[in-house]
């Protein structure tokens, strides 16, 4: 009897409507996000962009303090890598604003200028 009533029965349908899922009465079953839209999604890129920041500072101050006596430099340019590296540094350094170069300088106990160099680099 119970396979009489399911046999009687329309399959269920969904159908995509904008953001939702909708079935044939046009109720909303579920709403669709693109990559990287969902709440969680979200939540997780914002957690990453503020650690992000949150190293860069650390990262900047140890690279300058690593190549003080250019045996950093001397490491890249074996590997061929320096003109990426230059342009890495100098991303980070603009990315930093003075404060963060106030905050490097500080930390890695370095010459402000010396870091604001390296964005012209």
């Amino acid at each position: 009897m119970n396979s009489n009533l399911q046999s009687q029965r329309p399959p269920l349908t969904l159908v995509p409507s904008g953001r939702f899922i909708i079935d044939k009465d046009h109720r909303k079953i579920a709403e669709m996000y693109q990559p990287g839209d969902s709440p969680a999604e979200m939540e997780a890129i914002k957690r990453r962009i503020v650690g992000s920041f949150n190293a860069l500072p650390d990262i900047v101050g140890v690279l300058m303090r690593a190549d003080k006596e250019g045996a950093l430099w001397q490491a890249l340019c074996n590997e061929g890598i320096t003109d990426s590296y230059d342009a890495a540094l100098a991303s980070a350094v603009k990315a930093l604003g003075e404060a963060g170069i106030a905050e490097v300088a500080l930390r890695a106990e370095l010459d402000p200028d010396s870091i604001r160099a390296k964005a012209e680099q």
